[in-house]
């Protein structure tokens, strides 16, 4: 198999496992809020105005989350981060700045074990705050300038510290096709 089309196959399980990771963290946190809405797209006026709010306008920057979840007045922004297994999970600082602004109106779903015939483990951080984050790339782009990911300051948490600050949450109850999906593409 040529590269190009091995980075292909990775890249393709890599979006399976989060389309999968997002399907579980979606029915979680319908099990807890009236409305959870898919914004990771980007430029989500309701996360915009979230951050504004919380931050008394103040904030400035990028911003990025997965999911918004809403009871009442209450609103939640989530970082869904997936797993085909087990393992670290790492940031971009946009996502950084995000839970910064939002303190305990962020909070990050770790799925693990969406590709494999296991069953899906989903652990919740609220906050970042007391985690041990490891830079892994500086940014590369002047401040202010956005060009995407792959300009941007990349951070880790080790899956040890998922484990010891946060809580795992139970999947029970979920739609048959969330606690086991099949095995992925390979």
């Amino acid at each position: 198999m040529s590269e190009r089309k091995e980075d292909g196959a990775v890249k393709a399980r890599y979006l399976e496992a989060e389309q999968r990771g997002m399907l579980v963290a979606m029915a979680i946190l319908r099990r807890e809020f009236d409305s959870v809405e898919d914004i990771s797209p980007g430029g989500s006026p309701a996360l915009f105005n979230l951050v504004a709010s919380v931050s008394g306008g103040t904030h400035s920057g990028a911003v990025s989350a997965d999911l918004l979840a809403s009871r009442g007045d209450l609103r939640v922004a989530a970082e869904v981060k997936s797993r085909g297994g087990y393992g670290d999970v790492t940031f971009v600082d946009r996502e950084m700045r995000t839970a910064a602004a939002l303190g305990d109106r962020w909070q990050m779903l770790c799925v693990f074990n969406v590709t494999q015939p296991h069953p899906v483990e989903v652990w919740r951080l609220n906050g970042l705050y007391g985690t041990n984050l490891t830079l892994t790339r500086e940014e590369t782009r002047p401040l202010g300038v956005a060009r995407g990911v792959s300009d941007e300051a990349r951070f880790s948490l080790s899956l040890a510290m998922v484990q010891a600050r946060g809580l795992r949450l139970d999947v029970g109850g979920l739609l048959p096709e969330h606690a086991w999906m099949g095995p992925s593409r390979d």
